[in-house]
């Protein structure tokens, strides 16, 4: 007996504007509906065009609307790639391992997925951080994720803000407590 899993038709249009045509929610984006995010992503990119009309029309400037699209895609990638993690930990916490796999395969993959869930509902920073990046709100403190089991799971965007990304990996955990991982020192292979 199998089970199946239904593929969600997510995407991402690039550019989000050409010429003085410019999208902007479901017609920019399409997200899986774990969450709600395409409504927060709208919201977001409806703020963004607007201040850009505002500007348009008040100072006779189009600078940030040329800007709409490099203004709105970190955001938009960011997003999609949590969202994406966030149904994998969903998945995970809703099924049961499939009775059909080989031995050891779907079974480690379910382990593996149910660790990862349980570390962030046994870890506060962790769950702190998860609601941040729920919310579509940028980590205010990076301490918060620093003393978390994970690391730092908050990178630096061009501007120096905050911005959320998904789980860290060996490096950058390791690099965040000071540490260097095996095979990421000097002159080592990575």
């Amino acid at each position: 007996m199998g089970r199946d899993v239904l593929d969600l038709r997510v995407r991402v249009v690039e550019p989000l504007h050409h010429g003085r045509v410019f999208l902007a929610g479901d017609a920019a984006h399409l997200i899986t509906p774990a969450g709600g995010k395409g409504m927060n992503l709208a919201i977001q990119d409806a703020i963004e065009l607007g201040l850009g009309l505002q500007e348009k029309y008040r100072d006779d400037s189009d600078r940030r609307l040329r800007s709409y699209t490099a203004a709105r895609l970190p955001a938009i990638w960011r997003t999609q790639q949590f969202s994406n993690w966030m149904l994998s930990l969903l998945h995970a916490s809703m099924s049961q391992p499939d009775p059909g796999a080989p031995q050891g395969s779907s079974d480690f993959r379910y382990q593996l997925r149910r660790a990862r869930l349980q570390e962030l509902i046994d870890d506060p920073n962790l769950s702190r951080w998860f609601a941040h990046a729920y919310a579509g709100v940028a980590v205010s403190s990076s301490a918060l994720v620093r003393r978390s089991r994970w690391g730092s799971c908050a990178g630096r965007s061009n501007r120096g803000a905050s911005r959320l990304v998904g789980p860290p990996t060996r490096q950058v955990r390791a690099e965040a407590s000071g540490r260097r991982p095996a095979g990421f020192g000097r002159g080592s292979p990575a």
